[in-house]
């Protein structure tokens, strides 16, 4: 199981970078009880429906109290993978700003 993650503008439709590919993400669930710790029950989900915008404050400090164990495999639930999947989002949520968060 896990979160795909995507960027639509405010019509619904998908958000493509500049060399036409869709800026979405695949989050595995092993990450839930690190994301559930930063974000609550609703883990990632919390940024559903958010505008971009206002993620940026909260991406911010989620990655800020994450260590830095990343490992080459993803599915490893640790907190510098978590690290990694939030400054992804980061990196789209400040291309894009406008742009909303839907998942699953």
């Amino acid at each position: 199981m896990s979160y795909d993650i995507r960027l639509e503008d405010d019509n619904g439709n998908d958000v493509y970078d500049e060399g036409w590919y869709p800026y979405e993400l695949n989050a595995t669930y092993n990450y839930y009880p690190i994301l559930s710790k930063l974000f609550g029950e609703k883990s990632i989900r919390v940024f559903y429906g958010m505008g971009c915008e206002k993620s940026i404050p909260i991406l911010e400090s989620a990655i800020s109290v994450l260590g830095d164990d990343e490992t080459p495999d993803k599915y490893q639930p640790t907190e510098g993978n978590v690290k990694w999947l939030l400054r992804k989002m980061l990196g789209y949520a400040k291309e894009q700003p406008n742009a909303i968060w839907v998942g699953d």
